[in-house]
């Protein structure tokens, strides 16, 4: 999935919170409609910081790759900063591939 794709479904998503926010204050309190529109903003919260954090990984994922290309161009292959972000590439590619199973798997 694309960082550009991502960045629509979080703007389509915030968009829908703020409908779902503004529609709130109409309804009774205590109500079923209260009680299913908070549990509808919730699932639309929590997709939202998952697919947030996706992004994120991403992103690192990205300025890894360029960071680790830099320096082994400059011969630093050995040093200790190297092994670290190349290390932390590989726990973001283990949740990218976690997060990308669960979208598959739907």
């Amino acid at each position: 999935m694309e960082i550009t794709e991502l960045d629509e479904m979080i703007k389509t998503i915030r968009s829908l919170i703020g409908k779902l926010e503004k529609c709130k204050p109409h309804l009774k309190d205590c109500s079923a409609q209260v009680t299913l529109l908070t549990k509808r903003m919730g699932a639309l919260k929590l997709s939202l910081a998952l697919i947030n954090l996706y992004k994120r990984l991403l992103c690192e994922q990205e300025n890894s790759t360029a960071a680790l290309n830099e320096m082994k161009e400059s011969g630093k292959e050995k040093t200790v900063r190297y092994r670290e972000i190349f290390g932390q590439k590989l726990i973001n590619k283990t949740m990218i591939d976690i997060i990308e199973q669960a979208i598959a798997s739907k």
